[in-house]
């Protein structure tokens, strides 16, 4: 049975321009789209924080190291719980059998890189069935108090635990541009990237300004799960059906990295 991490970005499942507001019909078509092919494969879920996370990380700049106003990062905290409870909620009402995770519960960073993955519940639920629903969020750091953990990296540290071989990461545009599409009319779809590529696609791209790094973030990830064999699929996760066929190795509108 073949493993896959999904992402769900945060401009899926919330709206990122109305802070702590979820797109609950997204949420639940996704959910049913998963939990129509769930006894075909083994997932692992992970989901950005959207107009939860970014709003309060960026209102106490907890991404910077601990907030000045301590109870920032107890907000952050609440924020995200109730966002993956919403999710948890919808999957569980469609038959899924997820398990949630809190990444500041399982894992340590020592200037910014991980050397604590406390992973043995996550791949405990794994071979008993369950899948494992975790998030970006702060995690605490041994050089800079506490960070922002980004659900692009989790996927990533989630394919080695689990010996994935595909990410799936459900965005709100179509895939991998030659540039921002949502600046420029006049951007391609990149359907397949050789990782080899990505360094030069990375120097005519910005960061972005959420604070995980946005798109940047999320190829740079992928370059690296390339690295390792692992296969990174962009998608469009606002489209009906879309998920389902990457999971399933349908034909898909998007891009692959490889």
């Amino acid at each position: 049975m073949e493993s896959i991490v999904i992402k769900l970005g945060g401009s899926v499942i919330t709206y990122k321009d109305k802070p702590l507001t979820a797109r609950i019909n997204d949420i639940n078509r996704l959910s049913r789209e998963i939990a129509e092919v769930l006894n075909d494969v083994r997932l692992c879920i992970v989901h950005g924080g959207g107009s939860f996370g970014h709003y309060v990380a960026k209102k106490y700049s907890i991404y910077s190291g601990i907030p000045i106003i301590k109870l920032g990062l107890s907000i952050l905290e609440l924020e995200m719980r109730r966002l993956n409870l919403l999710i948890a909620e919808s999957m569980i009402n469609h038959g899924i059998p997820v398990l949630p995770f809190s990444p500041s519960n399982i894992i340590l960073t020592k200037e910014r890189t991980i050397f604590q993955f406390f992973k043995d519940s996550i791949l405990k639920a794994i071979e008993w069935g369950y899948v494992p629903l975790i998030y970006g969020d702060y995690v605490f750091d041994e050089a800079y108090s506490c960070i922002i953990y980004s659900g692009d990296q989790l996927s990533l540290e989630l394919c080695k635990l689990m010996k994935a071989k595909k990410i799936i990461f459900c965005l709100d545009v179509a895939g991998i541009y030659d540039k921002d599409p949502k600046k420029y009319n006049d951007a391609k779809l990149l359907k397949e990237i050789n990782h080899e590529d990505i360094p030069k696609l990375l120097r005519n791209l910005s960061k972005g300004e959420d604070v995980t790094g946005g798109i940047y973030n999320k190829i740079s990830v992928a370059y690296e799960a390339a690295k390792l064999g692992i296969k990174s699929i962009f998608i469009n996760g606002l489209s009906h059906n879309l998920l389902q066929r990457a999971i399933l190795g349908k034909d898909f509108v998007g891009t692959i990295v490889y």
